[in-house]
């Protein structure tokens, strides 16, 4: 077991376990962000769902407008959710998650993009789960702004997992938007210098 993970284990019983959080007191005024985590799926078993897709773990993002991204992870692969009748399964990738991996999750623009272990590894469109979903996760959490869940909502599958080293900022972070407004002014700079240039030779 990893130093200060989180830990939980439905491999004994089928009941829904995880834990979820509204933050968008942490994010005002920033509609993007972005979600760093370390994850070990020590075991993972599924059945049921469309072609089996069901996943004894699972993350579950929104943005400010309920828009999300729904990512669950096999011990062999990792794949995305469609928001479609029955949540089949929409891109994959194979990658091998029974060794700790550290994963960013980017929410830009209407568009989530997944980095294991500084390598993209899947991208997309968020979309709107709710509608798909029954009572209560067409509240929460697909129905939730600005919502993040880690865990198995489906008594189809179970899972052992590690999960550590959890951090969210916005994106850009204020540090960022302090250099790109300092970019902006120099290349306005620079437009200006080149137009009097362009005037005086006229």
């Amino acid at each position: 077991m990893t130093a200060s993970a989180f830990v939980f284990d439905t491999t004994l019983y089928s009941m829904y376990a995880g834990y979820g959080r509204d933050f968008g007191a942490n994010l005002v005024g920033n509609a993007d962000f972005r979600m760093d985590f370390s994850l070990r799926i020590g075991a993972e078993t599924h059945s049921g769902g469309i072609d089996g897709t069901r996943s004894g773990f699972s993350i579950v993002v929104t943005d400010e407008s309920a828009q999300g991204i729904e990512l669950s992870f096999w011990t062999d692969q990792v794949f995305a959710k469609n928001a479609a009748a029955g949540f089949p399964r929409g891109d994959s990738i194979a990658v091998d998650t029974t060794s700790k991996r550290d994963y960013r999750l980017t929410v830009l623009g209407g568009q989530y993009t997944l980095v294991t272990d500084g390598v993209p590894t899947l991208s997309g469109a968020l979309a709107s789960y709710a509608p798909y979903a029954s009572w209560p996760f067409n509240v929460v959490p697909y129905g939730t702004p600005n919502y993040i869940f880690f865990g198995d909502n489906t008594s189809s599958a179970s899972a052992l997992v590690e999960l550590s080293s959890i951090t969210l900022a916005p994106v850009p972070e204020p540090a960022e938007w302090a250099l790109m407004a300092v970019g902006l002014a120099c290349v306005a700079g620079v437009v200006r210098r080149r137009r009097r240039a362009m005037a005086g030779a006229a």
